[in-house]
């Protein structure tokens, strides 16, 4: 069971030297060494671009980090001016089921709560470490006040 095949064979002697197999084969070939230079100097270009812009992408970087770290200590110091201390007693004056909200910036306290009547709210204005205290609002419900005041830490009035 054997076909008779042809083979095609270009580099055979008896042929013409430069048939129309060979000259297609060294166009591929030609074609594709071109195609393979092109991409290396393609690959040598982006990696070059990438090293650069990692560079500089690391410097900003480094620059975000180092200003969001000096934020924080600042952030860091301005807690540490309000004692805990004095906000507890005006927290114990009001009640602290009562309040429910107490936001900072600063020296300068605000709280939001409920009050069964405006008494508390003159004492914590006589308080000592209380300066400059301002009602923002204040509004009557039916049994109680819901209020927002506002003050900065230490000092007298």
């Amino acid at each position: 069971m054997r076909k008779n095949t042809k083979c095609i064979n270009i580099f055979e002697k008896n042929k013409r030297d430069w048939n129309l197999y060979q000259v297609s084969t060294l166009i591929i070939l030609l074609i594709t060494l071109l195609q393979v230079s092109i991409n290396v100097i393609k690959y040598t270009q982006l990696t070059d671009y990438i090293s650069k812009h990692k560079l500089e992408n690391i410097s900003q970087q480094e620059e975000v980090n180092k200003n969001l770290s000096e934020g924080n200590q600042n952030l860091d110091t301005q807690k540490c001016n309000i004692n805990l201390s004095e906000l507890e007693e005006i927290c114990s004056i009001i009640g602290m089921n009562k309040i429910k909200s107490i936001s900072s910036n600063s020296n300068k306290i605000e709280i939001q709560g409920i009050c069964n009547n405006t008494k508390i709210l003159e004492k914590l204005s006589n308080q000592k470490n209380v300066k400059n205290f301002n009602i923002k609002s204040l509004q009557k419900e039916e049994k109680h006040y819901l209020f927002t005041i506002e003050y900065k830490v230490g000092g007298l009035n």
